[in-house]
Formats: C-alpha cells, sequence, structure tokens
C-alpha cells in the first residue's frame, strides 16, 4: 500500500509529509490526552532529502479515539523491542509517565547538584577572601607596629641626650 503522506512529482522527485512537531496536551484531573501533530512536506530528489515544500499542517486526536491502534513497524533500536506490540496508548503512557518523570526528576537533581556546587565555590572564595583579608590586616598590624617602635625608638633616643645634659 502507498502511503497518502508521499506523493510523486514525477521521476525520481517526491514530496513526503514528515512529522516537523507533536504537542501532546494533558489534562490530568479529566485523564484527557490531547496529540496533534503538525506535518510539513518535504522535497526528495533521487533519494536525496532537498528541503522543505510547504507549510506546516495539523493533524489532532483525542488519545483515547487511537489508543488502541498500533502502528508502529520494525524493532525498537535501543531495546529491539517489537514495535508492532506497542499500542498508540502505551506508548503515549510511557511519554507522559515514564519519560517526564524520569526526565523532570534528573532536570531536577541537575539543578540541585549545580546549586551545591555554586554555594561550595562561594564558600571557598569566601574563606580565601577571609584568609587574604586576615593576612593583609596583619600586614597593616605589623607595619603599625614597627612604626610605632620607631617611633618610640626616635624618643627614647632624644630623651637620652636630655637626660644626660641635666
Amino acid at each position: 500500500m502507498t502511503s497518502p503522506r508521499v506523493q510523486t512529482i514525477s521521476t525520481g522527485v517526491t514530496k513526503q509529509m514528515l512529522p516537523a512537531q507533536l504537542h501532546v496536551f494533558i489534562d490530568p484531573t479529566s485523564g484527557s490526552i490531547q496529540i496533534n501533530f503538525q506535518g510539513q512536506p518535504y522535497l526528495y530528489v533521487q533519494g536525496a532529502l532537498n528541503g522543505v515544500a510547504g507549510g506546516l499542517e495539523m493533524v489532532s486526536r483525542n488519545v483515547t479515539d487511537v489508543a488502541t491502534q498500533c502502528p508502529g513497524t520494525g524493532a525498537d533500536p535501543t531495546t529491539g523491542a517489537d514495535l508492532t506490540k506497542i499500542s498508540i496508548g502505551g506508548a503515549i503512557a510511557v511519554l507522559v509517565n515514564g519519560a517526564f518523570g524520569a526526565i523532570w526528576d534528573e532536570q531536577v537533581a541537575a539543578e540541585e547538584a549545580a546549586a551545591a556546587a555554586a554555594a561550595e565555590a562561594q564558600a571557598a572564595a569566601d574563606e580565601v577572601a577571609a584568609s587574604e583579608t586576615q593576612v593583609a590586616q596583619k600586614a597593616i598590624a605589623d607595619e603599625a607596629a614597627a612604626q610605632a617602635a620607631a617611633a618610640a625608638s626616635a624618643q627614647t633616643e632624644q630623651a637620652e641626650p636630655a637626660a644626660a645634659k641635666a
């Protein structure tokens, strides 16, 4: 059977409607799931993709209307699972429940790890800054003590000749 998504334009030239976007609208309160596919025609010349051949077109379905259909062919490239045995309802359930949960949890964990790393880096920078401040304060205090000692020594030297004359 020839797919209505593929049109022969001339010898070696075909136009094929390919999926460009998929939107899944879920209402958790009712359990309703609406899927919207936006397809776009692409031109093939001698079997090679040659570019876009038109604008987006949408087809929309409520999942309950198509849930039992098993339109898959071949095998899952990662697991080898037989795609002919996976229903649209099952695929949407995996996408909505499994993939969403896993991806959301991964994102939150990554954000928490980044925040913890940033806090740790800030604490280390604060510690270095505090240490540098202490070193600078000690240097200032040492300089002030040296200047005070020099002033006291100068006063003692001036006072000794005056005491010797008296």
